[in-house]
């Protein structure tokens, strides 16, 4: 049952009579006591941070004005007092920034929970944040994470439970609702028995794009749920088709541990592995919107620098991809490719095994009227064997302190015994160590520096990998959960570097239908053997794109384990032209077009970076204002985007044109990859558009 209640602040359109009317009333009633609940909490909270900024500068001032007058612990106490105050002004400005978004959208959703057959229901109203009053306490809005709130994503009417930290609690449910309230205007409300209506998803999704991410909450499905508050498994890894979600059911995975283990974890203790900048300045938003600080994020490459400590110069990821899609050289495909491969890994693995047993020569070490025998310094070594040699002779060292517990070790024969241990290990550089490991393969030439003493970006990680092994890598043990996106663009190398270094929780995500990198490929069942504990999660509901754009994508690169949402648009449109100029003339009728439509994002997206230039250009000289999204960019704007398929991965638009659309352009399964990754960033409308010959990958498709 839809009811629409008001398109405007605090309107009731219409009278009905009976209990109807009654029931509209009351809603209406509670609606307008909860705005005003917090709007008075606004005012009492900007009071109370106006007294605080005022009681902080006085004391500032008197402590500084007398501060010759107050002794140490004096200073010390007032000191604290203003440290505490301004704790508290902090928290009342988190509060007001909550209470912000509350005013705008108080509350989602509501279900009458009974625990006790013939007790009094309890109305328990879900929102994006809790809210009670600071006067009695009273809990008026549960927060959206919080344990009672799971079962308005996960049940129906009738008997339910859900996990609190006390344990399982049981109960029935006799009434569900859901309300769509804008800028503090009440939409309309759905009375359904299910957990998340379909009119409701409907209308989220067929509004318009945002230049960011947005949250998800009130529309979370029951699979997603299941996700975000999964807190048993240690590595989760989630593979999901096109638009189902992955990256945004990961962050709100995040900010739901965070409320649940708030006493323990903090967002400066996660961190998101992120693939670009445009892609980090997209979700950039989602975490704040949830009441969550945005979590620090780093690119695999800052990593790479850490541990080699930027002394390795090297191609960057999209100059490898550039390389490799633009103009695929047979050679360096084969080179990119086996380096990709776990069975690169195991190889590298079997050399690092095998080199350590001569790259150690123990020998024996007199101590005052002692002698530490060589066989006993190096089956200490070996022992170590799974720390770097730094480490390795640290235990050593340990080791002989305590050979004999006669020995008196001062600080100076500690320094000198370390000496000794040290010079020991067969000194090799890490490059040399490197180039030896190709040469133990019989493969020499598949290592090949480019210009200028740069490597291959195939190599740095197997590089960095080595150099862990050698001496260690850098602490990432503040680290409490790790966040992977994109996951099959990474190698089996680079998730052995990530186990290496990061002891902690995992959540990895990512479709393997979506790679970008031709030579690699990691899928869910690849991650899910390098992490053996991991529990590995499909998502196979595509909510982004409309029914239509959708089915266009299945016949580009076939996917049963897609289901489309029942979201209904336009046909996609594949048109041929004359030539280049009548093709970017198609398109700037388009994108003018486009200014109309009330959409707010259309994306051009290109094979190539050469003819991202030019379709910029075309579009300059009509004088039509258009972004062009680069390796460089680091910021998504609204309006026309110009780019290429592989930088657009992760993003979303309301419309998307692919131009070249020819047999030459788009022929092969890289081709395919990349065809269905431009046509999958489209929610509403997709056009194509080609001069020449068509290409095969659109056969399906009769214009």
């Amino acid at each position: 049952m839809l009811i629409c209640l008001t398109k405007s602040r605090f309107y009731v359109p219409f009278i009905e009579n009976g209990s109807h009317q009654y029931n509209r009333i009351r809603r209406t009633c509670f609606f307008l006591e909860i705005l005003a609940k917090i709007q008075s909490e606004k005012s009492w909270l900007e009071e109370s941070i106006g007294n605080l900024t005022e009681q902080i500068k006085e004391a500032r001032d008197h402590l500084w004005l007398n501060n010759r007058e107050y002794d140490a612990a004096e200073k010390a106490s007032l000191r604290q007092a203003i440290d505490q105050s301004t704790m508290s002004k902090e928290s009342h400005s988190r509060r007001l920034q909550r209470l912000d978004k509350l005013c705008a959208s108080p509350y989602f959703g509501r279900f009458d929970f009974t625990k006790d057959p013939g007790s009094l229901a309890t109305l328990v109203y879900v929102g994006i944040h809790d809210f009670s009053l600071s006067s009695d306490h009273q809990q008026l809005i549960y927060d959206w994470r919080a344990p009672i709130s799971s079962i308005f994503y996960d049940w129906e009417l009738g008997p339910v439970w859900y996990q609190s930290p006390k344990g399982r609690v049981e109960g029935q449910v006799d009434l569900k609702r859901q309300y769509s309230i804008r800028e503090s205007r009440f939409l309309f409300m759905i009375e359904s028995a299910v957990s998340v209506h379909d009119e409701i998803l409907q209308n989220v999704l067929g509004s318009v794009s945002d230049d960011k991410m947005r949250n998800i909450v009130s529309t979370i499905q029951r699979d997603q749920n299941a996700i975000i508050r999964n807190d048993a498994s240690d590595v989760l890894v989630i593979q999901g088709v096109a638009g189902s979600g992955k990256t945004s059911i990961a962050l709100h995975r995040v900010a739901y541990l965070l409320y649940r283990h708030k006493d323990t974890i903090s967002a400066q203790d996660v961190l998101i592995l992120s693939p670009n900048r445009v892609f980090s300045d997209y979700i950039s938003q989602v975490l704040p919107e949830l009441g969550e600080e945005n979590i620090p994020e780093i690119r695999m490459e800052e990593i790479a620098d850490k541990i080699l400590e930027e002394k390795i110069k090297y191609e960057t990821f999209e100059e490898q991809i550039y390389r490799l899609v633009e103009n695929p050289e047979p050679k360096y495909v084969a080179r990119v490719s086996f380096k990709a491969e776990p069975e690169f890994l195991e190889k590298l693995n079997k050399y690092i095994f095998l080199s350590k047993a001569g790259e150690f020569a123990a020998q024996d070490i007199p101590l005052g009227p002692y002698v530490i025998p060589a066989d006993f310094i190096d089956k200490q070594y070996n022992a170590a064997s799974n720390l770097s040699p730094g480490r390795r002779i640290t235990r050593v060292v340990e080791s002989v302190i305590k050979f004999d517990k006669r020995l008196r070790i001062t600080p100076e024969q500690e320094a000198s015994l370390r000496k000794a241990v040290r010079s020991m290990v067969k000194k090799r550089s890490l490059t040399g160590y490197y180039r030896d490991f190709f040469k133990w393969m019989g493969h020499p030439e598949i290592l090949k520096n480019l210009s200028g003493s740069r490597w291959e970006y195939a190599d740095v990680f197997p590089l960095a990998y080595l150099s862990l092994r050698m001496k260690g890598g850098p602490d990432y043990g503040h680290v409490r959960h790790l966040v992977v996106d994109e996951m099959q663009d990474y190698t089996a190398v680079q998730y052995k570097i990530l186990t290496w270094l990061f002891k902690c929780r995992k959540t990895i995500l990512g479709d393997a239908s979506q790679k970008i990198n031709p030579a690699c490929s990691s899928t869910g069942e690849t991650i899910h053997e390098a992490f053996p504990d991991s529990e590995l999660i499909r998502l196979q509901r595509s909510y982004r794109s409309s029914y239509e754009i959708i089915r266009f994508a299945q016949g580009v690169a076939p996917d049963a384990d897609l289901i489309p949402m029942e979201r209904h648009g336009q046909e996609p449109e594949v048109v041929v032209t004359e030539g280049e100029s009548a093709m970017h003339d198609k398109l700037i009728n388009w994108a003018t077009a486009f200014k109309d439509s009330g959409f707010k994002s259309l994306a051009i997206i290109c094979r190539r970076a050469a003819q991202v230039k030019r379709v910029a250009a075309a579009f300059a000289d009509a004088g039509l204002e258009a972004h062009t999204l680069d390796a460089e960019s680091s910021h998504l704007n609204e309006g026309i985007i110009i780019t290429t398929a592989y930088l657009a991965k992760g993003l979303e638009f309301d419309q998307v044109i692919v131009p070249y659309v020819s047999a030459d352009e788009y022929e092969g399964e890289t081709d395919r990859g990349l065809l269905y990754v431009a046509c999958t960033r489209a929610m509403h409308q997709l056009d194509l558009a080609y001069f020449g010959q068509k290409s095969k990958l659109l056969d399906f498709f009769s214009v």
